[in-house]
């Protein structure tokens, strides 16, 4: 078909009353236009509507079709008029509510003419008069249908306690649904549909006869197991009698052997099929489902397909379908080195296979490294230390930000901006401080203090305290640890059965983690490790990296040694 040029669509637009609002975008997608009758601002096809499948303006067409098939107001009127309902408005719609009075009761109500015209009353209250029936017909409706109520009448759209006469069983049947035919015990409508559907037992014992079985039992039904014998095998089964009315068979086992003879290949086609595949037969025919063992005639490998996969398309020898299989998805090298050297990378051996490590060097930084072809097409780079590079430089903060960020935390860097996880040198900036501090920004983003000195919790590093040295004898261990001069933490150790061996007092706080830090030092300096005990042994009070192997060292030698970083370290208590 001819494409039309723009000027014709838009002629063709304006025929159909809409107006363009944006350039043709051909005659099958919607073109957003304004109609010139209504205004309304639609998105018709052109094609809808040159074929005459619809007009270009919904709202107008709505009231095109809206006046085609509205009831002139005199002949709704009459109408309502007939059904016994004087309009009280001007006529609405066929299918509105239109108020009006009842002629025969006064009652006003809103029915619409459609309602009145698929056969519905116009007055709700006429209605219900004309169905309603005296508590004497409604019980004998009742016992017309074998029913006795066992209370007043409810009503007819309401349950009604009643005792069938025939099975004695009690219910609640709705008097409207009696009055429509429906029955009233469930109990008896049940048998009743179940004996008129029942099979005569002589009929269903000659179909089991018929399906080659011989029923064990009286008849139970059709849809309920029969135990019945098999008269070819002699098999004693329990199939039911509507299956075999639907074609099923009696006997599973027959059944499978008949479809077995149905399927079987002959001995020598199955052998052409199979040396059809590159196997050879090392055992008789076993069947279609069944392993088969075989060799492969190209490699020798022993295997055992099934016929059935072989003739499904599949091959005999699974290694002859790797290998297959993995030369049709294989890359030539060319094609796979030119990858790699796009990545940056230069190989230093033979290509294998796209996920095995290949050792290549960075054509960037020099690094040697392993990366598998895979993970190159994936996306990622070939050069981990140049990846990890990138990676830091793109998630980096530049040092104007850094330094902005921690002089907002009150904090005035004292080195170069190293990286949000590396301890930064700051002096506090709040007044009354001043103190020398090594936050991390990380730690200032993540909403934690800069200053140790400044904070309102914690151990206090301006307030005296105190150098300890505890022992346990029972985990054969010592401790040395800090605390407030103020505070009952070695209390607290005391009663968890570890004893006080010697307390030395410091200015601050700051000066006795200086000395604590330069002891554990030592400590492990002279080949005495921390953290003897686990976290579970001090899993309240914490401190377990503190601790130390009593056979290591006494406690006089660890005396002295906290006394000797006390002279070395005391005029310079800043940690």
């Amino acid at each position: 078909m001819r494409r039309l040029s723009e000027d014709e669509a838009i002629a063709s637009m304006r025929s159909a009353g809409m107006e363009p609002l944006e350039p043709y975008p051909g005659s099958m997608a919607p073109w957003r236009s304004r109609c010139t009758s209504c205004g309304a601002i639609g998105s018709p096809r052109l094609s809808h509507l040159r074929g005459g499948r619809q007009g270009g303006c919904r709202p107008c067409g709505y009231r095109r079709n809206g006046g085609v098939s509205r009831v002139p107001e005199d002949q709704a009127i009459a109408e309502m008029r007939t059904a016994g309902a004087e309009p009280l408005e001007p006529y609405p719609g066929v299918n509105k509510p239109w108020a009006c009075r009842c002629t025969t009761c006064g009652t006003i109500g809103t029915p619409s003419l459609g309602s009145i015209r698929r056969g519905q009353g116009a007055c709700i209250t006429c209605g219900h008069a004309r169905i309603r029936i005296t508590a004497e017909e409604a019980i004998a409706c009742m016992r017309a249908a074998n029913l006795d109520p066992l209370d007043p009448y409810p009503g007819m759209r309401s349950g009604w306690r009643s005792r069938c006469m025939n099975c004695q069983t009690i219910g609640y049947p709705w008097l409207s649904s009696i009055r429509k035919g429906i029955g009233g015990c469930k109990k008896c409508g049940n048998a009743k549909s179940a004996a008129s559907r029942r099979i005569p037992e002589d009929q269903a014992v000659a179909n089991m006869r018929a399906a080659g079985m011989e029923p064990l039992e009286p008849y139970p039904g059709s849809t309920v197991p029969w135990r019945s014998r098999c008269t070819d095998c002699g098999t004693v089964s329990t199939p039911m009698l509507s299956n075999i009315r639907k074609g099923a068979g009696g006997c599973k086992r027959c059944g499978y052997a008949r479809n077995g003879k149905a399927f079987r290949l002959p001995e020598d086609q199955a052998i052409a099929s199979l040396r059809a595949a590159g196997m050879e037969p090392l055992e008789p025919y076993p069947g279609v489902m069944k392993g088969w063992k075989s060799r492969c005639t190209v490699c020798g490998t022993l295997g055992q397909p099934r016929l059935l996969s072989i003739r499904r398309g599949q091959g005999g020898c699974v290694p002859c379908g790797n290998l297959r299989s993995g030369d049709t998805r294989r890359t030539p090298e060319k094609q796979v080195i030119e990858e790699l050297r796009a990545a940056g990378m230069e190989p230093l051996e033979s290509y294998s296979t796209s996920d095995s490590p290949w050792k290549a060097r960075c054509l960037r930084c020099g690094t040697i490294s392993s990366p598998r072809l895979v993970s190159i097409r994936s996306g990622n780079g070939g050069c981990n230390a140049c990846g990890r590079i990138q990676a830091a430089e793109s998630c980096r903060i530049p040092e104007e930000q850094a330094v902005a960020e921690m002089r907002a935390a009150h904090l005035e860097p004292l080195e170069p901006y190293q990286g949000m996880h590396s301890p930064w040198l700051c002096r506090c900036t709040l007044p009354g401080c001043g103190a020398i501090c090594s936050p991390r920004l990380a730690s200032i983003r993540a909403g934690q203090g800069g200053c140790r000195s400044c904070a309102e919790w914690g151990f206090n590093w301006n307030a005296p305290a105190v150098i300890y040295i505890i022992t346990h004898l029972a985990f054969g261990a010592h401790k040395v640890g800090v605390t407030g001069a103020d505070t009952d933490r070695l209390a607290a150790f005391q009663r968890l059965g570890w004893q006080v061996h010697h307390e030395a007092p410091m200015p601050t706080g700051a000066a006795a983690y200086t000395v604590e830090q330069a002891l554990h030092k030592r400590l492990r300096e002279i080949g005495i490790p921390g953290a003897f005990l686990s976290r579970n042994n001090l899993a309240k009070l914490g401190g377990y990296s503190e601790t130390i192997d009593a056979k290591a060292i006494s406690l006089s030698d660890l005396e002295r040694f906290v006394h000797e970083e006390i002279s070395k370290h005391y005029n310079d208590p800043e940690p």
